[in-house]
């Protein structure tokens, strides 16, 4: 990928890298709190980054594509195949979260919860409440509690101990992404009307709304550690940070040509790895924030 270092943001900050992929790139994930994050493409393929050489490095291809309703998982060092769930959905599997304490995974439209051993796994419950397919998924801190964004206008709370819904958000719109704030009293939501939900978690009630773009779904969403602030991203194309208590856009990322896809915050908001549907991975340099 070409490094480039061109000025965007609406105050001193810089673009910093950009690769481009074979395939969109339909999502990304930080590896604990190492230098290094994985993203996966549509042309079924996973590559490792380094966020200071930001050389892609691909370590685990497969020729029959994400949609064979299959669940594969890897080792993180070497991006090896260690086990295979078959038969896991009669559809692709379209959003998966694995437990902090990485024994069980929680993925798709009827909500699958899998606990997974060193060379087999089971199947521990299925939670059917979403008639449309589930776009993002985020577990708790303690792996008690999850919550599914779902294009059937719902975001569901669950809980992973019970296996039942706690809470419903509904909105007029398809929900494509969903976080929990780090004190997780709150989540945020995203979708196709363009608009920043915020939401309590003790009782699924809105708290306030955002024009999040002018036009376009907002697909991607991250939150930093401290709460403070967030980063979205979407068919506008625009990498967008925002303060979270005050609901401002404080700076504005220009650098892709593609809608972006997915957005992270990174390990001690250093950085912004951002991504697009044109297979674009860019790296931004985290502004400085009061």
């Amino acid at each position: 990928g070409q490094s480039l270092d061109r000025s965007f943001f609406c105050v001193d900050q810089r673009f910093l890298n950009s690769v481009q992929l074979e395939g969109g790139v339909t999502s990304v994930t930080l590896r604990g709190d190492r230098q290094q994050f994985y993203v996966g493409t549509e042309a079924a393929q996973i590559y490792n980054l380094g966020y200071t050489d930001f050389k892609p490095e691909l370590i685990a291809t497969n020729h029959n594509t994400w949609n064979d309703g299959k669940i594969r998982v890897f080792t993180p060092e070497s991006g090896k195949l260690s086990l295979i769930i078959h038969n896991a959905h009669s559809m692709g599997v379209t959003a998966i979260a694995a437990t902090n304490d990485c024994k069980r995974f929680v993925r798709r439209r009827t909500v699958r919860v899998w606990e997974i051993f060193q060379n087999t796994y089971r199947l521990i419950e299925i939670m059917k409440e979403h008639k449309a397919t589930v776009n993002c998924i985020k577990i708790k801190s303690n792996d008690k509690e999850c919550v599914t964004a779902s294009s059937d206008g719902a975001c569901i709370i669950w809980d992973l101990v019970r296996f039942v819904r706690n809470q419903m958000v509904l909105s007029n719109t398809l929900f494509s992404a969903v976080c929990y704030h780090p004190e997780e009293f709150q989540i945020i939501t995203s979708g196709t009307d363009r608009k920043i939900g915020y939401w309590e978690v003790y009782d699924g009630s809105a708290i306030r709304e955002l024009e999040g773009s002018l036009f376009g779904a907002i697909n991607g969403m991250s939150i930093s550690e401290d709460g403070k602030y967030f980063v979205t991203g979407g068919d506008d194309k625009l990498l967008k940070l925002w303060h979270y208590s005050d609901g401002e856009v404080t700076h504005v990322g220009i650098g892709h040509s593609g809608s972006i896809t997915n957005v992270r915050i990174c390990h001690n908001s250093r950085y912004i790895v951002s991504t697009s549907a044109d297979g674009a991975i860019l790296r931004w340099r985290y502004p400085q924030t009061s």
